[in-house]
């Protein structure tokens, strides 16, 4: 019986996610059909070619989607998850913009239906033939959508490495003398297995962070986005980072590996254990609701680190006690 009741519950879980992706690939079917309609606007000489272009890109994207929710363990090499963050680029060129595109369609066709009632009703001639004359209203739209092109292009071929350093001074009232004028670098949310094959720019990084000499460098979590296998072959560039009084840091909430579809929970918490073991061989204490005290000149300051506290459905590992 209790088999049979985890088979029920596996086989409706199957159910549920299934019914999510087809949920999913009709919105997108739907929105590509509305915004389909704009292209009858393009001179006809272009038609064809924009259209083939069209529906084999989003194919192209409604197929992978599919093979991402299909096979979610393929995915785990540091290759493979560059390669799911081209997929999210390319969906967002193709489907942000088009989300502009949809409001002016809509306004267009809002309009075309209001106008035509009333020429119907007072069978007004000249009001029907300017009815095209709407159309000004996608132009604008096709216009407008450059904007987030631009954007999400910049994002991911130049804002992705405009790495600044920001400086900030803190006072508290209770500071230890000895430790008055302490330099700390805080890095955060580093997502390490976005920066495959740029190597080179993440080294720019660590030197910019070196070049400030920090007394102390803090992690605040989400060394990687999925899984442990995204801090392959980082190890010993990340461990170039270095600070006089020691490296510190806490786990993010994708680093327990929440967000990724895991065959069992053996296989999750072996994956959350090389994470931890892949942070200490950088140099990082790693501390997991601990606290770690610095002492100087005869006086001492604890530095505390909690781990993750999401609000539900997030989960929630922190334990300030």
């Amino acid at each position: 019986m209790i088999c049979a009741s985890a088979l029920s519950a596996l086989s409706l879980m199957k159910i549920k996610w299934f019914l999510i992706l087809a949920s999913f690939l009709l919105v997108l079917f739907l929105i590509d059909i509305y915004c389909y309609r704009s292209i009858k606007i393009l001179k006809k000489e272009n038609r064809l070619t924009i259209k083939s272009i069209y529906w084999v890109l989003s194919l192209f994207i409604y197929i992978y989607i599919t093979f991402l929710f299909l096979f979610p363990s393929i995915q785990r090499s540091a290759y493979d998850y560059k390669k799911i963050l081209f997929i999210f680029g390319l969906f967002s060129l193709w489907y942000f913009p088009k989300l502009i595109l949809i409001v002016f369609q809509f306004l267009r066709d809002f309009l075309y239906l209001i106008l035509y009632q009333v020429s119907s009703v007072f069978k007004l001639k000249v009001l029907k033939i300017k009815l095209n004359k709407l159309n000004y209203l996608i132009k604008i739209g096709f216009i407008l959508t450059t904007i987030p092109l631009i954007l999400i292009i910049y994002g991911m071929n130049i804002g992705l490495f405009n790495f600044k350093i920001y400086q900030e001074n803190i006072y508290f009232q209770n500071l230890p003398n000895a430790f008055d004028g302490l330099k700390i670098v805080l890095l955060s949310d580093i997502h390490i297995g976005g920066f495959y094959g740029h190597e080179d720019e993440v080294i720019k990084a660590i030197n910019m962070v070196n070049s400030q000499n920090p007394d102390l460098i803090v992690f605040t979590g989400d060394m990687v986005s999925n899984y442990a296998e995204e801090l392959d072959g980082w190890q010993t560039i990340l461990s170039k980072l270095k600070a006089k009084e020691g490296m510190f840091s806490i786990l993010g909430n994708h680093d327990y590996g929440d967000y990724y579809k895991w065959k069992n929970a053996e296989d999750k918490i072996s994956d959350s254990e090389k994470i931890k073991k892949l942070q200490k061989s950088i140099g990082f204490r790693l501390l997991l609701n601990e606290s770690e005290t610095l002492s100087k000149d005869g006086d001492t300051i604890a530095i505390i680190g909690v781990e993750n506290f999401g609000r539900p459905p997030f989960f929630q590992y922190c334990d300030l006690n």
